[in-house]
């Protein structure tokens, strides 16, 4: 059984991370959780979500968002992701009182309203709106 398609390849080699430039001149022992993510999540791809998003907020007559409330928002997701709860998406907006958990309560609401997380939720895009076509219509 064959695990890896490029096995007998030709241009097999061994797997490397690709630094940018930025990250070839900083030595590794300075390196962050955030320089690996965004290995990930590039820095462009970060400003082309953020621009297809606030197309589709535009067109929900809603505010746009800032880099720094996606990079909110998508933190908010990443730690909604590593330490699930019960209940729905409202209860990471509810306080430590308000949870009987072992984990205690998450209260997001100092770094973003629960309503605003939705707003952006619903209308997050990666890719550039096309007239005529509607979210039912992809499968």
């Amino acid at each position: 059984m064959t695990i890896n398609p490029a096995h007998n390849h030709q241009h097999r080699s061994r797997a490397r991370l690709v630094w940018g430039e930025l990250g070839r001149a900083l030595p590794i022992q300075n390196r962050t959780p955030l320089d690996y993510f965004l290995l990930l999540y590039p820095m462009m791809t970060i400003a082309d979500t953020i621009k297809f998003t606030n197309q589709r907020l535009a067109a929900e007559h809603c505010s746009s968002m800032s880099q720094t409330e996606f990079l909110h928002w998508l933190g908010i997701r990443l730690r909604m992701a590593v330490c699930p709860l019960r209940g729905g998406l409202e209860v990471y907006w509810k306080g430590a009182s308000d949870d009987p958990t072992p984990l205690g309560g998450i209260d997001f609401s100092p770094i973003m309203s629960f309503s605003r997380f939705t707003v952006i939720l619903n209308c997050l895009a990666f890719c550039e709106m096309r007239a005529g076509i509607s979210v039912d219509d992809v499968s």
